[in-house]
């Protein structure tokens, strides 16, 4: 993937992901990581991830911990 990127230091890389043992091998390679979702998709129970850098409820929430604006639709009106 940073190959295809472009991309030469891990840590310019950001790696969002629903899944703990994505994160914790993105985190083992270097990659800034993201953590994405408050429950368990088959079990229900609440995630944890001491490798993440950051958890997020929606990665709709991405946008404001990057400290960028949300993009805009198609027909100007911001995006959530």
């Amino acid at each position: 993937a940073m190959r295809i990127a472009g991309a030469t230091d891990p840590a310019a890389c950001l790696f969002c992901d629903d899944s703990v043992k994505n994160i914790q091998a993105a985190s083992a390679f270097g990659w800034r990581t993201v953590l994405v979702g408050r429950t368990d998709r088959d079990t229900g129970a609440e995630v944890r991830c001491a490798e993440a850098e950051a958890h997020l409820a929606s990665i709709h929430g991405l946008a404001e911990l990057l400290g960028v604006a949300p993009a805009e639709a198609a027909d100007g009106e911001a995006r959530e």
